[in-house]
């Protein structure tokens, strides 16, 4: 079969050997005869296509070969892949809507193929919203969760105490403070005398009222700083034994200690297993913990020596120092490995998009099917996927370093018995330190239940 295509007119001349009844039925009504004259020249589908598939290119001149695949790219798709070429509707009452539209010779109308259809033919899952609610229940049933919640409380309290006792040390004189409010307004028939004097004495009122508030919190909530500070130690306790024991094991198998006694000694094994910077952490942490529970045993009454209950207040203080530098120099290392994982996957992904742009320029319409793979699509959502996990990590290890900051801070003044700029200081440290903390909590729980929903 032989078409030729006259460019200053819009009839087609055809001269075939085969009869013009193997033709689709349905064009019968649109070409007759030896001439095919298209009574529709604007619209019609036949030039549309010749148009669009052999026109642009004139080298591409029709062939038995082009006809033949021409005619096996457009045959009846299976049942299996006809659902490419469904038009995905958004309405569920459009539902009569998804059927094949036939095209030119009979020939459903195949959109091309992007990554947007591909998305919506897809069945895509939609992420339940996690609530903060379920993300602050879901800390207060984790250990670190609850220590962290418990030394923010702890240190807002001591800041709200704080200020209570200068309010009510501000406000006292001689004649009003605590002890004289409570002699004359020791009963209720006093306190009501008091409430009756007011129109008297507005001003004298006001300071009765909240001299008498800032020490009642005082008073009640001192006993409740104490509590927490007790609660947190609770949670940090019994951890000794498990540190020993694993930096036993850990010392066993670098030198390869059986049961049987010793099967070989290489020191370099040693080296790279046992002296390493996790050793140095594990050791850091059994020094703090074993200060800090022989803190809690004082507090218990089950330890009394006070030479020793000395040694081990000083001790604990410069074993939570060192960590907080262990801890820091970790975190900065961190921070530095990420942001060069970050900064060579942001060049992998500019390459890749840059290749498949000069490879489009360079090879025409060839790459647009390239484009149009979904592979690439999905290379391209792993690749995003990565940056955004390496992003995320790298945010943790920033409000790690902060933290760190504020223990260091903390404790510096403790451990060099340094006076501080002003009262507040540790508070406010302490303040920071928790909050940061539970803000990284809240992160990683909240990305953890939405990779469950």
């Amino acid at each position: 079969m032989e078409i030729e295509l006259d460019s200053t007119s819009t009839t087609i001349h055809q001269v075939s050997k085969t009869s013009p009844s193997r033709l689709p039925h349905h064009h019968h009504q649109t070409f007759s005869g030896n001439y095919i004259f298209s009574t529709q020249p604007h619209t019609s589908p036949l030039i549309h296509t010749l148009h669009s598939e052999w026109i642009d290119s004139p080298l591409n001149s029709p062939t038995k070969q082009m006809s033949s695949s021409y005619t096996k790219v457009y045959e009846t798709p299976s049942k299996s892949k006809a659902l490419n070429f469904i038009t995905p509707v958004s309405d569920a009452k459009d539902a009569s809507k998804r059927e094949l539209s036939v095209g030119p010779f009979g020939r459903p109308n195949t959109p091309p193929v992007t990554s947007e259809t591909i998305n919506n033919n897809n069945i895509t899952t939609v992420k339940k919203q996690v609530k903060s609610m379920d993300i602050f229940w879901d800390m207060l049933n984790d250990v670190t969760g609850k220590d962290k919640l418990a030394k923010f409380g702890q240190y807002a309290l001591r800041l709200l105490i704080h200020w209570a006792n200068r309010s009510e040390t501000y406000l006292s004189d001689s004649q009003i403070n605590i002890k004289s409010i409570n002699l004359r307004y020791n009963n209720r028939e006093k306190k009501l005398n008091l409430f009756m004097n007011f129109l008297k004495h507005p001003q004298n009122f006001v300071r009765v009222i909240i001299v008498l508030v800032c020490s009642i919190f005082s008073t009640k909530f001192a006993g409740m700083v104490k509590g927490l500070s007790m609660y947190r130690q609770f949670l940090r306790f019994g951890k000794t034994p498990f540190r020993v024991r694993k930096l036993l094991g850990k010392f066993n198998s670098s030198l390869g200690v059986t049961k049987d006694g010793i099967d070989y000694l290489d020191l370099d094994n040693f080296n790279k297993q046992f002296l390493n910077k996790s050793t140095l952490g594990d050791v850091l942490g059994l020094y703090y913990g074993m200060n800090d529970e022989s803190l809690l045993l004082y507090k218990l009454n089950f330890l009394t020596n006070k030479r020793l209950h000395r040694i081990v207040s000083r001790h604990e203080s410069l074993a939570w120092y060192y960590d907080t530098i262990f801890g820091l120099y970790n975190a900065y290392g961190t921070l530095q490995d990420l942001s060069s994982k970050e900064f060579e996957l942001k060049i992998q992904i500019q390459v890749k998009s840059r290749a498949r742009v000069l490879s489009k320029q360079l090879l025409g319409g060839v790459a647009t099917h390239n484009n149009e793979n979904p592979n690439i699509q999905v290379n391209d959502d792993k690749d995003l996927m990565k940056l955004k996990e390496i992003q995320f990590k790298k945010h943790n290890a920033y409000l790690d370093i902060y933290k760190g900051l504020s223990d260091f801070i903390f404790n510096s003044y403790t451990v060099f018995n340094a006076r501080l700029p002003f009262d507040t200081l540790q508070i406010w440290m302490g303040i920071s330190a928790s909050t940061l903390s539970i803000v990284k909590i809240y992160r990683e729980t909240k990305k953890r239940l939405e990779a469950k929903n």
